[in-house]
């Protein structure tokens, strides 16, 4: 792919080598979640865009919204 030189790739593989990877891979790591969806999903709903029921069809999963106890109240302050 020529990503990287072959002087780059020797250099890289020594490295691992030298702490041992190449014989015994680390612990492997739990995949990263985008939080952009559900970010902008629950921006929509604060815009009135869409409801709760809509965000949770486009997220596939039940979602717990937190109200300020402002609102609950019916104070707007």
């Amino acid at each position: 792919m020529d990503i990287i030189s072959e002087s780059e790739y020797a250099n890289w593989f020594a490295k691992i080598n030298k702490l041992g990877l190449e014989k015994e891979r680390p612990e492997e790591m739990p995949f990263e979640e985008s939080n952009w969806l559900k970010r902008n999903v629950l921006r929509f709903i604060s815009e009135g865009r869409i409801d709760q029921l809509e965000a949770e069809a486009i997220l596939g999963k039940k979602i717990e919204l937190e109200q300020p106890a402002s609102i609950i109240e019916g104070e707007l302050f």
